[in-house]
């Protein structure tokens, strides 16, 4: 079973002893969301942009539509030839392993942001949006909005708990808020005040969460997420824009904002160590007022590889993914200046399909 499967769906206790890795010499799949944006002037024709697979030459080859405004991708872990892409104009669907695609939304559920499927429930997809959460039990045919009741539910991300079938955590811009019945009714977790970007079920302890938070710093659960903490050397005016955990050492973790660049730590948080060193400055503060003398980089997303141990991706804003093989000691550029990522994952093998490769 691949590892995209396993972490869906391995641990049915309370803590997992760790996920099961890539069958050794096995390459892990990485898809990415993301759209070739520097230069771009309203009108003109979007190229290079929507979901991706990655090659063994470190190319991507797209898969599907041309599509400018992609968020999230989801795997359905009880079908391997099911994608689902979270976009802004709704949430599509392949059955082919990304060769054709469907909206299968309305007018009703526009800027689709995350996408989650219940490993404990065949079928059931949730999506959350800048108008809430949508839950639906076929797999995108038919859909039911469910919240949350807070004032501003703009929901960032949702996922669904691997060892509790019917329990979801979605953070948004209210704070982050938690089900237990399968989406239907939402509990408030934190204050409306806060503002929640991510969040992760770890791969080792399926009892421990984790929340980045927009400009509070980085939180974890130990009880299901139920109750949260924050990280103590990572509080107060830092973003934390993306998680990333490492499948093949437990206890290591990295995040990656805006003003906090690239922390590591080996040890669940408890330390950490500043990887940011070999990465460009953030262009996009040039456009601001009274910019930094020496800006950090702008960063959407990282993802560990699960097949290679210290492999670690940053993808910074249209400056290009970047690429450490040692945990963030040392940083090459991978290619994909111009381009902006939203979404890293692991997935199932890709079709072999002619398509247009980017660089």
């Amino acid at each position: 079973m691949p590892l995209w499967a396993v972490v869906a769906l391995c641990c049915g206790a309370a803590a997992c002893s760790g996920p099961a890795l890539v069958p050794e010499g096995e390459q892990a799949t990485i898809y990415s969301v993301f759209s070739q944006s520097r230069g771009y002037v309203v009108g003109a024709p979007v190229t290079g942009s929507g979901l991706h697979v990655m090659n063994a030459d470190s190319s991507w080859t797209r898969l599907g539509w041309n599509h400018p405004i992609t968020f999230s991708i989801g795997f359905d872990p009880f079908d391997s030839n099911i994608f689902y892409i979270a976009a802004g104009n709704g949430l599509m669907r392949s059955l082919d392993r990304g060769a054709t695609w469907k909206i299968t939304t309305d007018w009703r559920m526009t800027e689709v942001l995350d996408v989650a499927t219940d490993p404990g429930h065949e079928g059931d997809l949730y999506i959350g949006t800048a108008y809430g959460i949508w839950l639906s039990r076929d797999r995108g045919d038919t859909w039911k909005h469910v919240g949350p009741t807070a004032t501003r539910p703009y929901i960032e991300a949702i996922v669904a708990d691997r060892s509790r079938p019917g329990t979801l955590i979605a953070a948004g811009e209210r704070g982050l808020f938690r089900s237990t019945d399968r989406g239907e009714t939402w509990t408030t977790l934190l204050s409306d005040e806060e503002y929640v970007m991510e969040i992760k079920q770890d791969l080792y302890d399926d009892n421990r969460w984790w929340a980045g938070s927009h400009d509070r710093g980085l939180l974890t659960s130990t009880d299901g997420g139920v109750q949260w903490q924050r990280v103590g050397s990572l509080t107060n005016e830092k973003g934390v824009h993306a998680i990333a955990l490492d499948a093949t050492q437990k206890g290591r973790i990295a995040i990656t904002g805006w003003d906090i660049g690239v922390q590591v730590s080996e040890d669940h948080g408890a330390t950490w160590t500043d990887r940011t060193q070999g990465l460009p400055g953030c262009e996009a503060y040039t456009v601001i007022t009274n910019p930094p003398v020496d800006p950090p980089p702008c960063l959407f997303e990282t993802l560990f590889d699960p097949s290679q141990s210290g492999r670690l991706f940053a993808a910074t804003v249209e400056s290009g993914l970047y690429v450490s093989d040692d945990a963030g000691a040392n940083w090459r550029l991978h290619g994909n200046v111009g381009a902006i990522f939203q979404d890293m994952e692991v997935g199932p093998t890709a079709p072999t399909l002619p398509l247009e490769v980017n660089r």
